[in-house]
């Protein structure tokens, strides 16, 4: 008999909404920090990288919970993956580089004196096409963004090695895998695992829905702790740290927000159950909002740059600032039917290429 799932359908609801939520959270704090508005703004400086944390745990609870039913194979898993990444991500590298490129022909106020040409290395252009640029160095001007996704992906390396592979296949594999990662992404992995813990722990994870409310407030209000201690953290971090962290400076707030996020999916699980019907009954608009998320996230960044490069900005103007919010999102949006919609043409072309049997068919996140 199959363990009762973390995820059910109106929780899976709930998530999509999350997941456009934090998608959101990623453009508008970037726009701010690129110069696009400059009106009032109640959010901590660090929305957009608490959405990413946001992005870790619900991206290792949905891989924990696709394999969950031990159907799928390790081919599978990868072919999976594969097909819904390298579509997506690699059109939106092409994308941005062509728009840094634009920006530096343009004279983007923003780039600072020699910025491109540093980045421009054979290397350097290779690196983020293989999910390596945050390994042993760090940052890429045309898509900083890309940074969660060069730590992701070998998130899903490491975790199907550890979870189809036995014995010193496995060790040695895991071993691998981890020297690629790189040690900044390593630090962050813990927060990517307490998505995989929930998706493991399935009905045990069950709160009476009576006490829902109370976690959902306590993940909530945990989370704005670890926000305000995000700068002192970060800075004992920095004095302690013998490399270049990158984006894993704010690793024990990081850490600490993913649990936070945590006790909030917890909650969410009986609290969607409570509204499933009327979550189930607009259920296509709800995950609708999602669909495009994964593009928003990384494509957002060049547009934004290059609305600043041509002088394009709502200033203290909210209304305007909306409009520019919308008409980035809707660019993503069709970004996303071209790139998203091959994935399964992707999938299958890949399926004839790879090596070894098919083995039984089942769904993949």
């Amino acid at each position: 008999m199959q363990p009762e799932p973390f995820i059910t359908r109106p929780l899976s609801i709930c998530l999509d909404v999350v997941r456009a939520a934090a998608a959101i959270a990623v453009l508008m704090g970037h726009s701010v920090q690129l110069g696009l508005y400059s009106g009032p703004w109640p959010f901590s400086l660090l929305l957009q990288h608490n959405a990413v944390v946001v992005f870790f745990v619900l991206s290792g609870l949905v891989i924990a919970t696709s394999v969950a039913d031990g159907r799928q194979t390790l081919r599978q898993y990868a072919i999976a993956r594969a097909a819904r990444i390298l579509p997506v991500a690699w059109a939106a590298l092409i994308l941005s580089l062509l728009a840094f490129q634009i920006s530096v022909w343009a004279g983007d106020p923003g780039l600072e004196p020699g910025q491109y040409d540093r980045q421009m290395s054979l290397g350097k252009l290779l690196l983020p096409f293989l999910f390596l640029s945050e390994s042993y160095t760090t940052g890429l001007p045309a898509n900083p963004p890309f940074w969660s996704l060069c730590y992701e992906v070998w998130y899903y390396a490491l975790f199907g090695a550890a979870w189809f592979l036995r014995g010193a296949k496995r060790l040695i594999t895991l071993a691998i895998i981890a020297l690629l990662t790189g040690p900044n992404a390593l630090l962050l992995l813990p927060a990517w695992l307490i998505g995989v813990a929930l998706a493991r722990s399935g009905g045990d994870s069950r709160i009476p829905p009576a006490k829902a409310p109370v976690y959902l407030l306590t993940g909530l209000l945990s989370f704005g702790a670890m926000t305000w201690l995000a700068a002192p953290t970060m800075g004992f971090v920095t004095s302690h740290a013998l490399w270049n962290l990158g984006f894993s400076l704010y690793v024990i707030s990081d850490v600490s927000l993913s649990l936070a996020v945590a006790i909030c999916f917890i909650a969410l699980r009986p609290l969607s159950e409570r509204i499933a019907p009327l979550l189930l009954r607009h259920e296509k608009p709800l995950r609708s909002l999602a669909g495009f998320s994964f593009s928003l996230y990384l494509l957002h960044w060049p547009l934004l740059v290059l609305l600043r490069t041509f002088g394009i900005s709502a200033g203290g103007n909210f209304a305007l600032y909306l409009v520019l919010l919308i008409a980035v999102s809707l660019v993503c949006a069709g970004f996303a039917w071209l790139t998203e919609r091959p994935r399964y043409a992707v999938r299958a072309m890949l399926e004839r290429i790879m090596p070894g049997r098919a083995g039984p068919a089942t769904a993949a996140a």
